[in-house]
């Protein structure tokens, strides 16, 4: 395929041909015209020969250059066709994919939208797949923003209780807020050792085991020990409160003005391994949680003596 240059180098040959043509024939009548002799006559014939010949041949070389040209645009256009076709077809191909793929993505919007619309529903904020990092944070944050009231009930509490080799934010949350002085109020129920709820519950999490030896009836009674010993002056100021509960362990909780943190207990699994949720304050879940709390509380007492006096249960933790 020519270019631009090639082409009007040639139409600017057939133009020169055809205005050439065009004065030797202007000539040639001109000398026609005139008085001449014999010999000049046929001079005068040869130039309007030359004249025609470089008129038709200027003619048909831009004739056939317009023709060619023509072809040109024809193949041009002929493929620009078939590329808009080529393109119409891949653009039909990406529609149909994107349409399957929005569709799927508008499936699961609606899915997700219409549990986290029950979600918001009831107060929940946030789902914890166990006692994971985020649950650590977001409790260890709560506990540490709170300025009025701190409630937590569960069976030996150690996340957040007694004695802590490793210490997690939660735990070390409690730990600063217990012993800092100031307006915000701990209480604090631990599983009753000495209940038949803890009884019953052990007898899932240690099947076959003496309640005894188990790790939960041991644990409860560590952590109650060290709780007392580790907030004995901020008990003495009133600023926290410890209490035993006998019914059986039915959920672990945290209750802050802002959110509760529940886990509910399974027969099936050991505390800590349960789905668990933040609700927010103001909501009927969030007074449920108050209410199960208070329901507690007002059965449960005081830890007796020997919990305070005695080492024998203590644990390493």
């Amino acid at each position: 395929m020519q270019n631009k240059s090639q082409t009007f180098k040639i139409l600017g040959i057939m133009v020169t041909s055809i205005l050439i043509g065009l004065v030797l024939l202007l000539t040639s009548i001109i000398l026609d015209n005139s008085s001449v002799g014999p010999k000049a006559q046929v001079l005068v014939a040869l130039i309007n020969q030359l004249g025609i010949g470089a008129l038709v041949a200027g003619a048909i070389g831009v004739v056939f250059e317009f023709l060619g040209r023509k072809n040109i645009l024809w193949d041009a256009t002929t493929k620009l066709s078939d590329d808009f076709e080529r393109m119409e077809t891949k653009q039909g191909e990406l529609l149909d994919n994107l349409e399957s793929r929005v569709g799927r993505i508008g499936e699961e919007i609606v899915m997700t939208s219409g549990m986290l619309k029950n979600a918001t529903a009831v107060g929940i904020e946030a789902v914890y797949n166990g006692r994971e990092n985020a649950w650590h944070e977001d409790v260890g944050n709560a506990i540490r923003e709170s300025q009025e009231t701190i409630r937590i009930a569960g069976i030996s509490l150690a996340d957040l209780c007694g004695f802590w080799g490793g210490k997690s934010l939660p735990h070390e949350s409690m730990e600063v807020v217990m012993t800092k002085p100031d307006g915000v109020k701990i209480q604090i129920l631990f599983s009753d050792p000495d209940g038949e709820g803890l009884r019953t519950r052990a007898k899932f999490e240690h099947p076959g085991m003496r309640f005894e030896e188990t790790r939960a009836y041991n644990q409860t009674i560590a952590k109650i020990k060290e709780t007392l010993q580790i907030t004995e002056k901020p008990r003495g100021d009133k600023k926290v409160e410890i209490h035993l509960y006998k019914d059986t362990p039915v959920c672990f909780l945290i209750i802050t003005e802002h959110r509760a943190f529940v886990e509910y207990y399974t027969y099936a699994s050991r505390g800590g391994t349960n789905v668990l949720l933040a609700i927010k304050k103001n909501t009927a879940l969030y007074r449920l949680c108050e209410d199960h709390f208070e329901a507690l509380w007002k059965e449960s007492e005081p830890p007796p003596e020997k919990y305070i006096a005695s080492s024998e249960f203590a644990l390493d933790s």
